[in-house]
């Protein structure tokens, strides 16, 4: 009887054996039918970059390049920088600036500097100022955020931008407005190239507009040659002269014959 159960026992042995070779050599055919077609299946194709690394472009795009810009005039401001520019005594403008180095088109040259205020305030102090003629006015009127402003820069402030003269017909500088820390900026920058040694000029802007007073017409006051220009526009016998020459909203001053008299005899640039 045990030898019964032993025969049977290594038969039952046998043919798990036997089963395991049997799946084993399944396994190798399957393996080799797999390289077979392996060898007449089409190759995957390789991508260049397996062999060449990727480059990234470095042209930069509009946006980089006017972040770039403003970063550059934001270090300027902030630093109050006037690099390329001198003040000097003119020929009938009173004092002026020039390059001492070439500026290129759209280049910062200098900040329009002085004191940020509302062109209601700016209309008072021009009443002021007209009443001492040697201070001068040098205020400049823009809109910011939909309301008029005022740079007011009648205070030397030792800073070049107030001294520009104005050209209408040949400026070779223009104004733009920088927003910095939530406040306006007026930047004057390079309309064009511009030489060495030229005088740097803006057009103020509209310096003889008309307005009107009770009806009457008046022609504001502008500034040519650092002379005021004394209106023909007489208001009851009082000459009647508007003070603002910056191309803003017109201040409306009834001067006295001393005090226009004094006006004519100071140059303001």
């Amino acid at each position: 009887m045990y030898l019964i159960e032993e025969t049977q026992q290594i038969k039952s042995s046998e043919r798990r054996m036997a089963c395991r070779a049997r799946r084993d050599i399944a396994k190798l055919k399957r393996k080799r039918d797999d390289d077979a077609n392996d060898e007449h299946r089409p190759k995957k194709q390789q991508m260049i970059t397996e062999h060449f690394p990727l480059r990234r472009s470095s042209r930069q795009t509009k946006s980089m390049v006017e972040r770039e810009k403003f970063d550059v005039i934001a270090e300027k401001l902030r630093n109050k920088e006037e690099e390329g520019i001198e003040k000097f005594a003119t020929e009938g403008k009173g004092w002026g600036v020039r390059s001492t180095r070439p500026f290129a088109k759209g280049e910062f040259i200098c900040e329009y500097s002085g004191e940020l205020i509302s062109a209601e305030e700016a209309k008072d102090r021009e009443v002021r100022y007209a009443l001492v003629p040697e201070v001068g006015c040098y205020m400049y009127y823009f809109e910011f955020l939909g309301r008029k402003m005022c740079v007011d820069a009648t205070a030397d402030n030792n800073r070049h931008g107030r001294l520009l003269n104005h050209s209408k017909t040949n400026p070779n500088v223009i104004t733009k407005m920088v927003i910095l820390d939530h406040l306006p900026y007026l930047c004057l920058v390079a309309g064009r190239d511009i030489c060495e040694g030229e005088q740097l000029e803006y057009d103020y802007g509209d310096l003889v507009p008309t307005t009107h007073l009770g009806g009457v017409p008046v022609v504001p006051t502008t500034h040519l040659g650092g002379v005021p220009v004394v209106p023909t526009t007489h208001l009851g016998g009082v000459p009647v002269v508007p003070t603002t020459h910056l191309g803003g909203v017109p201040v409306v001053l009834l001067l006295t014959g001393a005090t226009m008299a004094a006006m004519l005899q100071v140059g303001t640039p």
